[in-house]
């Protein structure tokens, strides 16, 4: 190969390759945390949870206009950073199509109370309000909804 023509395929792959980083957010390091209505809030773990139980979260977010950031599966492969999908207020994770979602992120500047579903009750997780930023996890599955305001 042709010297120009070797430097010029070198510079392509590097613009590819250059691009390809900038195209996928990257996830930042963040606390992970998980929440179940008997133990509240508890250290979290890594990756790999599996597929979490049924569950939807609902955004109640409706005051403040603050969308929250949905995680489907808790594998740390997430399409947009920290989570997987914005989910706009008053909306569920449901709406995108998913029987389960793993979790929440909520943002540094941010706090939200978390709620779970019992009969027609909405009690509050032990530990809530949670502030950010921070990765909610929910092994438990189930319905939940989350109100976020700014801090």
């Amino acid at each position: 190969m042709r010297p120009a023509i070797a430097r010029f395929v070198v510079l392509m792959v590097a613009l590819v390759a250059g691009l390809a980083v900038v195209a996928s957010p990257a996830q930042a390091a963040v606390p992970v945390k998980q929440i179940t209505p008997t133990a509240g809030l508890l250290p979290g773990s890594g990756c790999s949870h599996g597929v979490p139980p049924y569950g939807a979260i609902f955004n109640d977010s409706t005051l403040a206009r603050l969308n929250i950031g949905a995680i489907h599966l808790w594998d740390c492969n997430y399409g947009l950073g920290n989570y997987d999908i914005v989910v706009p207020p008053s909306e569920w994770t449901s709406y995108r199509g998913w029987r389960e979602t793993a979790g929440v992120f909520i943002g540094s500047g941010y706090c939200a109370r978390v709620f779970y579903q019992v009969g027609a009750s909405w009690p509050a997780y032990p530990g809530s309000p949670v502030c950010g930023p921070v990765q909610l996890f929910f092994p438990a599955g189930g319905i939940s909804k989350v109100m976020q305001y700014r801090r």
